[in-house]
């Protein structure tokens, strides 16, 4: 059986940058959540469960 990897889409990876860089920038803010651009970035990969 082969093992085969599925790339990681460029906005997911960009999206995941930007989340790293977020809570490392807000480490002592417990307050701070991320900016909707991540969502959005997201979105068109995320599965729907109804």
């Amino acid at each position: 059986m082969d093992s085969q990897t599925t790339p990681v889409p460029p906005a997911v990876d960009q999206a995941t940058l930007m989340l790293t860089a977020f809570f490392y920038d807000h480490r002592d803010d417990t307050e701070a959540s991320p900016a909707g651009m991540i969502d959005r970035l997201c979105a068109p990969y995320r599965e729907v469960h109804l």
